[in-house]
C-alpha cells in the first residue's frame, strides 16, 4: 500500500487474527521465500485447494517507485498459524501487460484467476485474462465492451446458480461509473447486468464484496 502525504511504499504482510474465536489481533504474516517489493494498486485474491486445509493468495501486478509491474507472486499456506511461502511462479501464455488499480479474482470452480483492466499508463484497459492455475498457463486476452480502472469486484456464488463474477463502478477514461458487469461461469466474456432499485452514486476505488 500507500502513504499518501508522503509517498511511502509498504512491502509488508499483515493478517487479522482471532486465535481460538479470543481476541482479534494484528499480526505480521512470517513467510519464507523471496518477498515481493513494496507497491500499490495491486490485486490480492485468495483460492483455496480442492482438498481444502490450506490454499493460496494470488497476487499481481501494482506500481512502485520505477513505474507498473506485470508480476505475479503466490503467497502458499496451509492456514492459521503454520507456514506460508512466497513464491514467483514462472507462467507461460500471453500474460497481462504491467498494470496497476485492475480488479482481480480467483474462481475456484474453474481453477482461474480472472484479472480484468486497469491502469496501464494510459488510460483504463479493457482486456480480461485468465490465469489456469493448476498449468500456469494464460490464455488469449478477450477485448471487452468494458475499459475501466479503480473498479470493485465481487464473486456471486447463489445456491443452485451457476457463480458469477460481478465488477462495479469505476473510472473509463472519461467519467465516473455506478454500471454493473458480469462474468458467468465458464463465459470467457462481460456482459452488461440491468438491475432494479435505486443503484449507488458513480464512483471509483470502491470497495464490494459478496
Amino acid at each position: 500500500g500507500q502513504h499518501p502525504p508522503s509517498d511511502k511504499l509498504y512491502g509488508d504482510a499483515l493478517r487479522l487474527a482471532a486465535p481460538n474465536g479470543g481476541e482479534v489481533r494484528w499480526e505480521g504474516v512470517e513467510a519464507s521465500g523471496p518477498a515481493p517489493g513494496a507497491r500499490n494498486g495491486h490485486s490480492l485474491s485468495w483460492c483455496a485447494d480442492a482438498g481444502g486445509g490450506g490454499g493460496s493468495l494470488w497476487m499481481f501486478g501494482g506500481a512502485d517507485d520505477e513505474g507498473h509491474l506485470s508480476e505475479l507472486w503466490r503467497l502458499r499456506g496451509a492456514g492459521g498459524a503454520a507456514a506460508w511461502e512466497w513464491s514467483k511462479p514462472a507462467c507461460t501464455g500471453e500474460a497481462p501487460a504491467a498494470r496497476e488499480m485492475h480488479a482481480a479474482a480467483a474462481l475456484a470452480a474453474r481453477g482461474a484467476l480472472v484479472v480484468h483492466g486497469g491502469n496501464g499508463g494510459a488510460g483504463p484497459l479493457d482486456t480480461l485474462h485468465l490465469l489456469d492455475l493448476a498449468t500456469l498457463v494464460w490464455a488469449a486476452p478477450v477485448t471487452t465492451p468494458c475499459a475501466r480502472l479503480a473498479h470493485a469486484a465481487a464473486l456471486l456464488a447463489p445456491a443452485g446458480a451457476p457463480p458469477r463474477l460481478v465488477f462495479f463502478g469505476g473510472f473509463s477514461g472519461g467519467a465516473l461509473n455506478n454500471d454493473v458487469w458480469a462474468l458467468a461461469d465458464g463465459a470467457a466474456a462481460v456482459e452488461k447486468v440491468k438491475g432494479k432499485g435505486e443503484a449507488p452514486q458513480r464512483r471509483f476505488a470502491a470497495c464490494a464484496a459478496a
